[in-house]
């Protein structure tokens, strides 16, 4: 097994950071450094790139928001992203034995480095990487974590496979919408609370955040953010989505009270748009939380499994994550 390094890149070299990207196996929008820096700037974290490598070749790439809280260096995973962990391409493939030795190897390599450098971590693994024994081997905890994801074949096979209900809705809809994009991102701020409020949850994110986020991020071309409004031109739900290549992230969500079957109808439009434009799959960015699963699963998407991570340094810093993360849940009514 050839000698394997771990290298910590800041997102300010944004020429190493380019070149690297080209080397991943599937170039991401979540992973640009447009969007990293915006990220940066409206979060207020630092991002580094670990990068761990077989001489010049890299093999695994972890996207990783730095900060201090009490002392403790702590890593987090990206904010509204669906992984910040990719796999290299390869210009010869190594047989199937051969290929997951040198993931493994290159997995332990990483852990290694991340638990040297903080006291605390937290990573999200994209569905192409299913195994995690390293993880578990290491005494990280493993947590599943899933979405829906709607294959995009031809508009005819979309529509069949969306529920009764939600079809007995877009046909009981008529015309009695109008959807257009929106052009003030405090809007969508606003709605997505809204949306969070009407559930009795509390967002992950305050509106501030999600304000400048859209703000910094609205003339990016992936990013729409489209509404959709009644007769009278009250505007009763809104959503954000993401155009990264072949598959449409439904990024940012937000609705009115009583505001059924808008949203139904604003999100089999941005189907039909993403078919249009040749996407494969539109993701709907998560499916874990009970009061919208149901929503989700309408829409007749594949339910598609991959994996939270977790560690801490000493039993003082997991007791103290597991309090935060149950205060958390608690004040947001998870």
């Amino acid at each position: 097994m050839p000698t394997l390094h771990c290298q910590r890149i800041p997102l300010d070299d944004d020429r190493s950071h380019d070149a690297l990207l080209r080397r991943c196996e599937k170039t991401s929008v979540f992973f640009g450094w447009e969007w990293l820096h915006t990220l940066s700037e409206v979060f207020q974290f630092s991002i580094d790139l670990f990068v761990v490598s077989s001489g010049e070749r890299p093999i695994v790439i972890a996207v990783v928001p730095t900060k201090q809280r009490g002392g403790v260096a702590i890593a987090s995973p990206l904010p509204m992203a669906p992984s910040n962990l990719v796999l290299c391409r390869t210009d010869n493939p190594p047989k199937a034995q051969k290929a997951e030795l040198s993931i493994q190897h290159a997995m332990e390599v990483l852990l290694d480095e991340l638990e040297r450098c903080f006291g605390m971590v937290s990573l999200a693994l994209p569905p192409n990487i299913l195994d995690t024994r390293v993880f578990l081997w290491h005494s990280w905890r493993v947590i599943p974590h899933y979405t829906y994801q709607v294959n995009l074949t031809s508009p005819d096979a979309v529509r069949a496979r969306y529920s009764q209900s939600l079809r007995r809705k877009l046909s009981a809809a008529g015309e009695r919408f109008h959807i257009r994009t929106i052009q003030r991102p405090e809007i969508i701020a606003k709605m997505f609370e809204a949306s969070y409020n009407r559930k009795g949850l509390v967002p992950p994110f305050s509106p501030a955040v999600i304000r400048r986020l859209l703000e910094a991020l609205r003339e990016f071309p992936p990013v729409e953010l489209w509404g959709i409004e009644d007769e009278r031109g009250k505007l009763l739900a809104v959503r954000v989505v993401v155009n990264d290549s072949n598959t449409w992230y439904d990024w940012i969500a937000g609705a009115l009270p009583d505001s059924s079957p808008a949203s139904h109808v604003l999100v089999d439009f941005l189907i039909a748009r993403a078919l249009e434009r040749g996407a494969e799959t539109f993701d709907f960015m998560g499916a874990n939380t009970p009061k919208v699963v149901d929503f989700k699963r309408a829409f007749g998407g594949v339910l598609l499994l991959s994996f939270n991570l977790e560690w801490e340094r000493n039993a003082a810093l997991r007791f103290l994550r597991q309090r935060y993360a149950g205060l958390t849940r608690r004040r947001r009514k998870l």
